[in-house]
């Protein structure tokens, strides 16, 4: 995209991508900070937090063949007035990722027509987001974080053909 400049006051330059990582349902999302400086995001409100190898939240969006949304299934993780250690930093130049099996977290689509216990191929479009700050933000009096220069940060659209078990 030559002649087209995108400036961000202080904020740094992540940029995040899904890709297949060769398990059944599997994928990889990786945020990459371009930027000059250290970046920090909410691990509870991203794919990056996976206590017991889940996520905390539908952050990401999962799409059947026809454009409809797939349900999630996975847990809510609600937190308030996030402390310092609720941050995950991503030092320029340097990646951070998780790998996610869809099948836990989404009730992956199946086919009227598959038998019991089939495995069947469907397509689905994956997409995530995080929301990227250049610091992590303080807490006021009240225990709630100061408003901080921020950039949201969209994936790719990844479509796979995800594994079902018909029952």
């Amino acid at each position: 995209m030559s002649g087209l400049t995108t400036a961000f006051a202080s904020v740094p330059h992540v940029e995040l991508s899904i890709s297949p990582n060769g398990t059944p349902n599997g994928i990889r999302l990786v945020a990459t900070n371009f930027g000059p400086a250290d970046a920090y995001i909410l691990a509870y409100h991203s794919v990056f937090a996976l206590p017991d190898g889940r996520t905390t939240g539908r952050w990401i969006h999962v799409t059947d063949a026809s454009g409809n949304d797939v349900a999630y299934t996975g847990r809510s993780v609600l937190i308030r007035s996030p402390g310092p250690a609720s941050y995950t930093r991503i030092p320029s130049g340097e990646s951070i990722s998780a790998d996610i099996d869809l099948s836990r977290e989404y009730a992956l689509p199946t086919t009227a027509t598959a038998t019991v216990n089939v495995n069947v191929n469907v397509n689905v479009n994956v997409q995530s987001g995080i929301e990227v700050l250049d610091r992590i933000p303080a807490l006021d009096e009240y225990g709630e974080p100061e408003n901080v220069p921020s950039e949201s940060v969209e994936s790719n659209v990844l479509s796979i053909a995800a594994i079902s078990a018909v029952k």
